[in-house]
């Protein structure tokens, strides 16, 4: 019997199971890269996908997820599908295979291996395959390859004629039916696509639809179909773009290859699940608003002597005060955070329309928001996204078991446009009706919010807060026994005067670990922490399921977007460093008899604690440098010869226009000028690595720092395209990048980085002959 058949089925089966398995892992591969790799199948994506995906570390089955990116981005190069392996002689056996179009004469291959020989080997193939469709394009113009669909993996397309055929007579039915469905649900309104307009689809939505049962009711789909295309509509004519067919739903999108293509489907069916009418406003304004204005802005926060507040502090601090108020305006409703009481300042919403107030907006927004959160759990916090509707505004974040943010205020405006009640409810409702299913699938949850100042009690001092506290209190004692005659300010100088008291009352390990001496460890472990967090916005913390004596694991938190990583300090731990040499897996790095105490140990941590934001754009501005493949048609060594021709024949008009003050050329001395000279022109980390008007200044203060050490030592100048695209100094025991020491130089709070490195340098070359 013939078991070709059956072994077709077998490596299809085979290939799907695949597919399914890393599909969702796929989908998260936006939430892991770094953003500025937008993964859109490109030469370029590919190019900067290689570079990064080494670094993703916790992703299960990231690898055979970046496999099945690197197989697409060759199948949309040359057309061609999906296979599968199954022949037992094969070094590939058991692996899907990428299979380019017929006509290109290329081999399929497998990107499971094809990872396994380095990221040169995926750029080159990739290179390889563009020029067999090059040339095949260019003996046969009317030829461009085509890509079987991969369920589960492509973007919704239109390349099934059956969804273009279903697309089309979609597109028709609605717009001959439109006039039908405003007849029946929107007379009264001029249905004119402006962005208006959406108040009045929202509040027939609402009206028609009211929740998630209702709105996937088949009795309602002419209805949902035709909300969609208005929605839809809005969006494409305000901004041009394209409807196009997904498997499912109906999406948009403003250019063919693009990664986001909204389903204005799914935002109706949102507003539904969550009440929440401004989403359609939201959806509207993600389609035409630009993308560079999506950039997340940096948090305010501002010290006011014993902690950092942002206005989301502010603003909750004002609730209790603003719900008193509204009190006094509105007498006749009880503000008991009930449904009642919502719907009854609907009433008043919609009789006082657009004539209602700023402050009063607040204040009802304030109680607003408080009734949610007592249904749904949650906490205040800011809309930071700038292309959102409440942009800047107080919003309330659900329970994490719940669905998304509303911003109050912006429901209450709703209220006074809409023109029948029912803004606030129907978001009160949407709070119930998820709140009961989180309750059915988990019949011990229970809504758990931030207490508000004024309306709640104030809650028990944490473990954390009441050592610091306790510690704040015993200082002026601990000062007066060990410190007296020396300046505690709380400032990165006072931390010489810290180190000098810890290593003279502990000089050994084992006296920093006495019990004897916890209190007297917990005081400066309380101070240097305490210096640290009044540097930049941050707090304490505390593991609260270790034992309250536990004195290790205290430290100060970073707030905010900082760095793109929590950023924590442990307090005692650095404490112990400077006695006894740092930690590796709870253990000493060096050995015992190897300790060296390290009193500039604590300033060089406040350093990295300061500058943790910069070093790590800085990391990021290295990487993108680096993504840039050479182009350059010289030898290595012509290259790096000319080159450093070039920029000494630049360094006098250099010099004149920005380092008259270097002092004697090519000194060390000369190194902490041009660090500052460096701050002064490029003060962050982007505009010395990536301002391409900085691009001249960049060369020639590379090489003469790099000259510099050079000239101390027996490095030589070099260049290896495979190494970056910036000449280094290097030796047969080892090499220094200029430009990799000018970006760390952003990571250090005072000047004087340069010239550490230079020591460093010479020491461990030692110095060259006079030249």
């Amino acid at each position: 019997m013939d078991s070709k058949p059956g072994q077709a089925r077998a490596r299809e089966e085979a290939l799907t199971r695949w597919l399914k398995g890393i599909c969702t892992t796929y989908d998260l591969m936006d939430l892991v890269i770094p953003d500025d790799v937008v993964l859109d199948h490109s030469a370029q994506s590919l190019e900067m996908f290689v570079d990064v995906m080494d670094d993703v570390d916790d992703v299960p089955d990231f690898d055979e997820a970046a496999a099945a990116y690197i197989g697409q981005t060759l199948l949309v190069l040359a057309g061609g599908e999906w296979g599968w392996d199954d022949a037992p002689d094969s070094s590939t056996f058991g692996q899907p295979l990428v299979v380019p179009s017929p006509e290109l004469g290329l081999a399929p291959l497998a990107p499971i291996a094809l990872m396994g020989e380095g990221d040169n080997a995926i750029i080159d193939t990739y290179v390889c395959w563009e020029q067999a469709v090059n040339r095949h394009t260019a003996a046969h113009p009317d030829w461009r390859p085509v890509k079987a669909h991969t369920p589960g993996l492509d973007l919704p397309t239109e390349t099934s004629d059956s969804n273009c055929d279903r697309l089309s007579a979609w597109l028709v039915q609605r717009e001959r039916g439109f006039p039908h469905w405003v007849a029946v649900y929107g007379s009264g309104t001029e249905w004119d696509f402006s962005p208006s307009t959406l108040d009045d689809l929202a509040g027939v939505l609402f009206r028609v639809t009211p929740t998630p049962e209702q709105f996937g009711d088949p009795t309602n789909a002419e209805f949902v179909e035709s909300a969609t295309w208005y929605l839809g509509e809005t969006m494409r004519r305000a901004d041009p773009g394209e409807w196009i067919a997904g498997e499912r739903n109906f999406h948009l999108r403003k250019h063919p290859g693009d990664d986001w293509s909204p389903t204005p489907k799914l935002d109706l069916e949102g507003a539904v699940r969550d009440g929440n009418p401004l989403r359609l406003h939201n959806a509207f304004r993600e389609w035409t608003t630009p993308c560079d204005a999506t950039d997340r802005p940096e948090p305010e926060y501002r010290w006011t002597g014993t902690a950092w507040q942002t206005p989301v502090h502010d603003w909750v601090e004002s609730i209790a005060a603003r719900i008193d108020t509204l009190a006094g305006v509105i007498p006749s409703i009880v503000l008991d955070y009930s449904a009642e009481s919502l719907h009854r300042l609907e009433a008043y919403c919609h009789t006082a329309g657009t004539d209602l107030g700023r402050d009063l907006a607040e204040n009802l927004g304030a109680y607003v928001g408080e009734a949610l959160l007592r249904i749904e759990g949650g906490c205040w916090t800011l809309d930071e996204a700038p292309r959102s509707v409440s942009f800047g505004r107080p919003v309330v974040h659900g329970d994490r078991y719940m669905s998304g943010q509303v911003s109050p205020i912006d429901l209450v405006l709703m209220a006074c446009r809409w023109s029948a009640p029912g803004a606030l409810t129907h978001a009160y409702k949407a709070c119930e009706r998820l709140a009961a299913e989180q309750v059915a699938k988990d019949p011990s949850w229970h809504p758990t919010r931030e207490p508000t100042p004024g309306l709640d009690p104030a809650p028990a001092p944490t473990l954390v807060e009441s050592w610091c506290t306790a510690r704040e209190h015993d200082f002026p004692a601990w000062t007066a026994r060990y410190g007296a005659g020396r300046t505690w300010d709380f400032s990165r100088n006072s931390l010489v005067d810290l180190a000098d008291v810890v290593l003279t009352i502990l000089p050994t390990v084992t006296q920093f670990q006495d019990p004897a001496h916890a209190a007297f460890v917990d005081e400066a472990a309380w101070y240097y922490g305490e210096v640290l967090r009044r540097a930049k916005p941050s707090r304490w913390d505390h593991n609260d399921n270790l034992d309250a004596n536990d004195r290790w694991h205290r430290h100060v938190s970073a707030l905010g977007p900082d760095t793109g990583f929590p950023l924590s300090v442990f307090v005692v731990q650095d404490l112990h460093s400077m006695v006894a040499g740092p930690l590796r897996d709870g253990r000493h790095f060096w050995p015992p008899d190897l300790i060296e105490r390290r009193p500039k140990a604590l300033r060089g941590h406040f350093d990295s604690w300061v500058t943790a934001a910069l070093r790590e754009r800085a990391k990021d501005a290295l990487r993108r440098r680096n993504r840039k493949k050479s182009r350059r048609k010289q030898p290595d060594a012509d290259y790096a010869l000319t080159w450093t021709t070039t920029q000494a024949q630049q360094f006098p008009a250099w010099r004149q226009r920005y380092g008259t003050t270097l002092g004697r050329e090519f000194s060390p001395e000369s190194l902490d000028m041009l660090e500052t000279v460096l701050r002064q022109i490029t003060p962050t980390p982007e505009e010395l690595l990536e301002d391409t008007e900085n691009a001249e200044f960049l060369d020639v203060a590379a090489w003469y720092y790099g000259e510099t050490v050079r000239r101390a030592t027996h490095l030589a100048w070099k260049y290896d395209r495979n190494y970056g695209p910036d000449c280094y100094l290097s030796d047969d025991n080892t090499s220094l990048n200029p430009v990799y020491d000018l970006a760390a130089t952003y990571r250090y709070y005072d000047i004087g980085a340069l010239r550490d490195r230079y020591d460093h340098q010479t020491r461990q070359c030692g110095r060259a002959s006079p030249q």
